[in-house]
Protein backbone atom coordinates (compact mmCIF):
# COMPACT_ATOMS: atom_id res chain seq x y z
CA UNK A 1 0.00 0.00 0.00
CA UNK A 2 2.92 2.53 1.04
CA UNK A 3 5.70 1.19 -1.64
CA UNK A 4 5.35 3.25 -4.80
CA UNK A 5 4.96 1.70 -8.38
CA UNK A 6 7.41 3.51 -9.96
CA UNK A 7 10.67 4.93 -8.48
CA UNK A 8 10.35 7.93 -6.73
CA UNK A 9 13.08 10.03 -9.12
CA UNK A 10 10.60 9.16 -12.00
CA UNK A 11 7.97 10.61 -10.37
CA UNK A 12 9.77 13.99 -9.36
CA UNK A 13 10.85 13.93 -12.98
CA UNK A 14 7.74 13.75 -14.60
CA UNK A 15 6.39 16.28 -11.98
CA UNK A 16 8.94 18.23 -12.70
CA UNK A 17 8.70 18.09 -16.80
CA UNK A 18 4.82 18.21 -16.78
CA UNK A 19 5.19 21.07 -14.74
CA UNK A 20 7.46 24.15 -16.51
CA UNK A 21 6.14 22.40 -19.58
CA UNK A 22 2.39 23.55 -18.58
CA UNK A 23 3.76 26.67 -16.73
CA UNK A 24 5.19 27.68 -20.42
CA UNK A 25 2.35 26.38 -22.18
CA UNK A 26 0.11 28.60 -20.56
CA UNK A 27 2.37 31.97 -20.12
CA UNK A 28 2.77 31.48 -23.68
CA UNK A 29 -0.85 30.62 -25.34
CA UNK A 30 -3.53 31.40 -22.25
CA UNK A 31 -3.05 35.24 -22.05
CA UNK A 32 -6.57 35.71 -20.65
CA UNK A 33 -7.35 37.49 -17.61
CA UNK A 34 -9.44 35.43 -14.98
CA UNK A 35 -12.25 37.93 -15.14
CA UNK A 36 -12.75 36.66 -18.51
CA UNK A 37 -12.74 32.87 -18.18
CA UNK A 38 -16.00 31.33 -20.15
CA UNK A 39 -17.31 28.03 -20.11
CA UNK A 40 -15.10 26.79 -22.82
CA UNK A 41 -11.78 28.29 -21.24
CA UNK A 42 -13.19 26.17 -17.73
CA UNK A 43 -13.23 23.30 -20.34
CA UNK A 44 -9.40 23.68 -21.98
CA UNK A 45 -8.85 23.99 -17.97
CA UNK A 46 -9.94 20.78 -17.19
CA UNK A 47 -8.81 19.19 -20.31
CA UNK A 48 -5.51 20.03 -19.52
CA UNK A 49 -5.62 18.76 -15.85
CA UNK A 50 -7.05 15.44 -16.99
CA UNK A 51 -3.75 15.00 -19.63
CA UNK A 52 -1.39 16.36 -17.34
CA UNK A 53 -3.03 13.99 -14.62
CA UNK A 54 -2.03 10.77 -17.49
CA UNK A 55 1.27 12.21 -18.27
CA UNK A 56 2.30 12.14 -14.33
CA UNK A 57 1.40 8.30 -13.93
CA UNK A 58 1.52 5.02 -15.65
CA UNK A 59 -1.09 6.23 -18.49
CA UNK A 60 1.15 7.10 -21.28
CA UNK A 61 4.76 5.80 -21.54
CA UNK A 62 6.42 8.65 -21.79
CA UNK A 63 5.88 12.66 -20.38
CA UNK A 64 6.11 13.40 -24.04
CA UNK A 65 2.52 11.88 -25.03
CA UNK A 66 1.08 14.01 -22.25
CA UNK A 67 2.37 17.46 -23.14
CA UNK A 68 1.75 16.38 -26.70
CA UNK A 69 -1.45 16.08 -25.95
CA UNK A 70 -1.93 19.52 -23.72
CA UNK A 71 -0.27 20.99 -26.83
CA UNK A 72 -3.12 19.62 -28.64
CA UNK A 73 -6.13 20.97 -26.52
CA UNK A 74 -4.22 24.19 -26.34
CA UNK A 75 -3.96 24.66 -29.96
CA UNK A 76 -7.47 23.90 -30.64
CA UNK A 77 -8.73 26.69 -28.46
CA UNK A 78 -6.60 28.78 -30.26
CA UNK A 79 -7.94 27.58 -33.61
CA UNK A 80 -11.67 28.35 -31.97
CA UNK A 81 -10.21 31.65 -30.74
CA UNK A 82 -9.14 32.67 -34.34
CA UNK A 83 -12.18 31.61 -36.05
CA UNK A 84 -14.56 33.93 -33.85
CA UNK A 85 -11.71 36.82 -34.35
CA UNK A 86 -11.68 36.43 -38.00
CA UNK A 87 -14.98 35.73 -39.11
CA UNK A 88 -17.63 37.06 -37.06
CA UNK A 89 -20.39 35.56 -38.11
CA UNK A 90 -18.96 32.01 -36.74
CA UNK A 91 -18.87 34.38 -32.47
CA UNK A 92 -22.65 33.46 -31.65
CA UNK A 93 -21.61 29.53 -32.27
CA UNK A 94 -18.32 29.87 -30.56
CA UNK A 95 -18.43 32.34 -28.03
CA UNK A 96 -21.22 32.72 -25.47
CA UNK A 97 -22.05 36.15 -25.06
CA UNK A 98 -21.59 38.01 -21.88
CA UNK A 99 -24.86 38.87 -19.84
CA UNK A 100 -24.93 41.58 -17.52
CA UNK A 101 -26.21 40.84 -13.95
CA UNK A 102 -25.97 44.57 -12.74
CA UNK A 103 -26.23 48.08 -14.42
CA UNK A 104 -26.24 51.60 -12.71
CA UNK A 105 -25.78 49.52 -8.98
CA UNK A 106 -29.00 47.69 -9.50
CA UNK A 107 -29.84 43.99 -10.10
CA UNK A 108 -31.13 43.22 -13.67
CA UNK A 109 -34.22 40.89 -12.34
CA UNK A 110 -34.63 38.77 -15.65
CA UNK A 111 -30.98 38.27 -16.27
CA UNK A 112 -30.39 37.19 -12.58
CA UNK A 113 -33.57 34.93 -13.03
CA UNK A 114 -31.93 33.46 -16.65
CA UNK A 115 -28.76 32.28 -14.70
CA UNK A 116 -30.66 31.38 -11.64
CA UNK A 117 -29.43 33.90 -9.57
CA UNK A 118 -31.16 35.27 -6.49
CA UNK A 119 -30.05 38.73 -5.04
CA UNK A 120 -29.99 37.54 -1.28
CA UNK A 121 -28.35 34.43 -2.28
CA UNK A 122 -25.15 36.65 -3.95
CA UNK A 123 -25.31 39.11 -0.93
CA UNK A 124 -26.62 41.83 -3.39
CA UNK A 125 -30.53 41.96 -1.66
Amino acid sequence: MFRPSMGVMEIVARGTIMYLALFIILRVVARRQSGRFGTADLLVIVLIADAAQNALGKEYQSVTEGIALVLTIVAWERVLDWLSWRYPALRPWLQAEPLKLISGGQMLKENMRREMLRGAACGLA
